[in-house]
This record gives structure tokens, C-alpha cells and sequence, in this order.
């Protein structure tokens, strides 16, 4: 019987003052099944606590990296994010968001399986109040966006390194990147 490796991805979490936000948020990343991540944190000088969070992290897990730099926006510390990743696939994840239960190995499956393709993209659910089981609470506010979004994606590191931001952005970068992907091969 032949044992299949699990599929191996980085994610680039960028934080700034995000103390609030960066436990639960990289909780969503180490209770992901099936899959071996990489996790690189990105941390833009933040002054309200959050590295000492995240060193408590890191020290309790391997594939969490942390990297503190000084001020340069989130365009520059994702460039810093992505030279320190280690593997094929890739994905990001801002600081107060979450991942979903399963979506990376799904997508770790789907990109596989389309050896030219440079991402895969997948649904964002956005929401006003989470559970304890890190789902929408029944009634509250929500909104499924189908369409281009970092933290939805799954990516080829060759193709976002080929590309990387662009730092004059202060907003939009992201955008900037994935309209920059379609417009490549």
C-alpha cells in the first residue's frame, strides 16, 4: 500500500496591531486536516502586543515562523512573506480572517490536478458573529462572495514570486496582483 504525501502549502499571514484577532485566526490555520503547512507571519511592527502573541505561537509550533521588521505596509511585508516561504502552493490569510475547515486540501486537490493552472479561487463567506465551532451563528448576518480574493485563493508560489506586490499600492495590492496573474499565461 502506497502512502500519498499530504499536500504541502505556505501561507503568508501579514499583521499589524492585530493582537486581538491573530489566535483564532492562525487557529483556523493549525486545525486544517490533511494538508502541511507552512505558516509565515509577517509582523509590520505592531505596538499593541501582537508579536508577543505570536512568539507564544511559534514556540508551541513548528510550522509557525514569525518575522518582525519595521514599518513598510502590508504590500512589503507580504514581498518579505514571500521570500521566506518554503513551499509549491501557496495562500494567505489576513490576521482577522479564518480558513475554513477543509478548503485548503480541497483546493490543494483541485490545483493538482490542473498542472498549468497558476491559482484556484474559492467562495469567501463573510459574517457578523462566529461560534465556538468557527461557523456563523444561526441568524446572524452573512454574505458569500464568489470571485477574486487573496484569502480565497490557493496559489503556484512560482507564479506570485514571478509577479510579487507591488509596495506603491496602500490599498488594493492584492487586486493589483491576481489582475496582474490574468493577465500572464
Amino acid at each position: 500500500m502506497t502512502v500519498q504525501a499530504l499536500p504541502r502549502i505556505s501561507v503568508i499571514m501579514t499583521t499589524y496591531n492585530g493582537a486581538e484577532f491573530v489566535e483564532q485566526s492562525i487557529g483556523s490555520l493549525t486545525a486544517e486536516p490533511g494538508v502541511d503547512l507552512d505558516i509565515v507571519v509577517v509582523d509590520d511592527a505592531s505596538t499593541d502586543g501582537t508579536l508577543a502573541r505570536l512568539r507564544d505561537l511559534e514556540a508551541h509550533d513548528p510550522r509557525i515562523r514569525v518575522f518582525a521588521r519595521e514599518k513598510r505596509g502590508i504590500a512589503g511585508s507580504r514581498n518579505a512573506g514571500l521570500a521566506k516561504v518554503r513551499y509549491e502552493l501557496l495562500t494567505f490569510l489576513d490576521q482577522d480572517d479564518l480558513c475554513m475547515r477543509g478548503r485548503l486540501a480541497r483546493q490543494a486537490a483541485l490545483i493538482q490536478r490542473t498542472p498549468g493552472a497558476a491559482a484556484v479561487m474559492g467562495e469567501t463567506l463573510m459574517f457578523q458573529t462566529l461560534g465556538p465551532d468557527r461557523m456563523p451563528l444561526s441568524g446572524t448576518n452573512t454574505a458569500r462572495i464568489l470571485g477574486i480574493q487573496l484569502s480565497a485563493g490557493l496559489f503556484r508560489t512560482s507564479a506570485v514570486r514571478s509577479l510579487g506586490f507591488d509596495s506603491t499600492f496602500a490599498m488594493a495590492d492584492d487586486f493589483d496582483l491576481i489582475l496582474r496573474l490574468l493577465e500572464t499565461d
